[in-house]
């Protein structure tokens, strides 16, 4: 076997838990993680949620949630939230439609009583010339 010394091991695990805690993560998935988890646990924080959507250029932030089963959905994390479920949130883009727009699914796991569920939601991202990446419209996800 050949030798590895025990720097290289540690440098090996600290960048693979660097990248598993998102660290070098897109600043799509950031902030589409962000709005989500604000609308959640901050809904009457506007100023940050319209830094992370459209929403100083057009609506409010609020008007970007698609449809009932949206709005009604963040009504049920709140709600677990309140009676202590705990609430991770995570996510990951899954299609980039060009180098302008792309879809972050951000993932919510909700732990009560031992047991856990995941709630998922479509976050369309598109990307403004000076201001980044922001978030267009938000979906649940099927």
């Amino acid at each position: 076997l050949p030798k590895i010394s025990l720097r290289k091991v540690v440098l090996v695990l600290l960048v693979a838990q660097f990248a598993a805690c998102g660290f070098f993560g897109d600043e799509s998935n950031k902030r589409a993680q962000e709005f989500v988890k604000t609308l959640v646990l901050d809904s009457g924080n506007n100023s940050r949620l319209k830094d992370l959507s459209e929403g100083p250029l057009a609506q409010q932030p609020q008007d970007l949630l698609d449809n009932l089963s949206v709005k009604a959905t963040i009504n049920y994390l709140r709600t677990k939230r309140r009676v202590g479920a705990g609430l991770q949130f995570s996510a990951l883009r899954t299609q980039k439609d060009n180098e302008f727009q792309e879809r972050v699914v951000v993932t919510v796991l909700v732990t009560e009583a031992g047991i856990t569920k995941n709630v998922r939601f479509n976050v369309d991202m598109r990307k403004l010339p000076t201001l980044g990446w922001r978030v267009s419209a938000v979906r649940v996800a099927n």
